[in-house]
C-alpha cells in the first residue's frame, strides 16, 4: 500500500510570499518478514530543480529499494536551498510459521492415523508440499519414518517444518505350560518376552481372569483350557499369545494349579533356584552344562513338557554335562535331587 503525504514549505522573499518545496513520499511493504523487498519514494510537487536528496539511511536518490521493515526520513533541498523534510514507514507481515502435529510412537506394523501442519502469520491462504509430495495440510496412514512440508502463504513466503514418526519394537511373547514333577496336578506357566511389560493380563478360559507378572491359578476339571496372555509396553501397544494345546490333568476332587513365571533373561527359568547355580548354554544345541550347590550323588533326571522322563544320570559332582544332541527342538525340564532336596530348571534345545 502506497503512502502519499504532501509537506508544503513557504518561504519570504524581498516581502513577498514564494512557494518553497513540497513533496510526496510513498512506500511499498515487505514481501516477506525479514526480508529486504521493501522501497520508498519521494517525489517533489513544488520548488525549484534540481533536487537532492538526503535519506536516514544515507540513499541520495529519489527511489530507494531493497529495504527492510522500518521508518525511513528523508530530506529533499532544491535550488534555492529550500527544503522539505518527511519520514515514511515500510511495514512487514507476521513472521510465517509451520507448526507439525504428530502422535504418539505408534505401535510396530501401524500407520499413524494424522500428521498435520498449523500455519500462523503471513498472509493467508496457504499452500502445502510435502516430502511425500502432498499438497494436502494433513496426512494420513504413514508408514515411520522422517516427514517435511514446506508452507507458503500468498505473497509466496514460504517455512519449512520437518518432523519424525517414530514407531515402537516388535513386540514378541510366549508361553508354554510345563508340569512339575514333583508335585502332582501342579503346572508351571513358563511365559518369555523381548521386552519389559508394564501392564499383564491373564485369561484363564474358564472365565477368570489375572493381572500382574506371577499370578496363580486354580482349575476345579481336567480339560483342554484357552489360556490367553496379554502383554502391554510403555507405549501401550500390546502382544497377546493364546494357547489350548495343554490337557490339564488333575484326579476327581483333586484341584488342579497354575503358576505363571518369567523365563529369565539369560534363557533359563530356574523353578527351585536354590538347587542350581547356573545352566548354559540356552538354548544349547549339543551339550547342557550343569552348575549346583548340591553335594553327594546328584541324580540328574530330563523331562520332556509333557512329564515324561527320557534320560537320567548319577553323578557324584556338581558340575556335570547332559546330552541333549539326540533331542527334538524344544522345551525340556531338568529335575536335580540328592538325598536332602531337589531343584527343576527349564532349557531350550535348538
Amino acid at each position: 500500500m502506497r503512502k502519499i503525504i504532501l509537506l508544503p514549505l513557504f518561504t519570504f522573499l524581498s516581502g513577498w510570499l514564494m512557494a518553497g518545496v513540497t513533496i510526496t513520499l510513498s512506500s511499498t511493504n515487505v514481501v516477506c518478514n525479514g526480508s529486504a523487498s521493501g522501497s520508498v519514494s519521494v517525489t517533489p510537487t513544488s520548488g525549484t530543480t534540481p533536487f537532492t536528496y538526503t535519506w536516514s539511511n544515507g540513499s541520495t536518490t529519489a527511489n530507494v529499494s531493497n529495504l527492510a521493515a522500518g521508518v525511513y526520513n528523508v530530506t529533499v533541498l532544491d535550488a534555492t536551498s529550500a527544503s522539505a523534510s518527511g519520514s515514511v514507514t515500510v511495514n512487514q507481515p507476521s513472521a510465517l510459521i509451520a507448526t507439525i502435529f504428530v502422535p504418539n510412537v505408534q505401535c510396530y506394523g501401524e500407520l499413524t492415523s494424522l500428521v498435520a501442519v498449523t500455519p500462523s502469520g503471513g498472509i493467508n491462504p496457504y499452500s502445502y508440499h510435502w516430502s511425500n509430495n502432498s499438497t494436502e495440510q494433513n496426512l494420513n496412514n504413514l508408514t515411520p519414518g522422517n516427514y517435511s512440508v514446506t508452507v507458503s502463504d500468498a505473497n509466496g513466503c514460504s517455512v519449512v517444518d520437518s518432523a519424525t514418526i517414530r514407531t515402537a519394537p516388535l513386540l514378541t511373547a510366549t508361553f508354554t505350560l510345563v508340569a512339575d514333577t514333583s508335585q502332582a496336578h501342579h503346572w508351571f506357566l513358563v511365559y518369555s518376552e523381548n521386552f519389559t511389560p508394564s501392564n499383564y493380563a491373564w485369561n484363564w478360559g474358564d472365565g477368570s481372569s489375572s493381572t500382574g507378572p506371577n499370578p496363580s491359578h486354580t482349575y476345579t476339571d481336567s480339560g483342554y483350557y484357552h489360556i490367553c496372555m496379554a502383554l502391554s509396553d510403555t507405549f501401550g501397544c500390546t502382544i497377546s499369545y493364546c494357547d489350548s494345546s495343554t490337557y490339564l490333568r488333575g484326579q476327581q476332587q483333586l484341584i488342579i494349579s497354575v503358576d505363571a513365571i518369567a523365563q529369565t533373561t539369560t534363557g533359563i527359568n530356574d523353578i527351585s533356584n536354590s538347587a542350581v547355580t547356573n545352566v548354559y548354554p540356552n538354548p544349547a544345541v549339543n551339550t547342557l552344562h550343569i552348575i549346583t550347590s548340591m553335594q553327594g550323588i546328584i541324580t540328574y533326571q530330563l523331562y520332556n513338557t509333557f512329564g515324561q522322563l527320557l534320560s537320567q544320570k548319577e553323578a557324584f559332582v556338581n558340575d556335570a554335562d547332559i546330552d541333549i544332541q539326540n533331542l527334538i527342538p524344544g522345551i525340556y525340564i531338568i529335575k536335580l535331587k540328592n538325598s536332602q532336596r531337589e531343584g527343576l530348571v527349564k532349557f531350550i534345545k535348538e
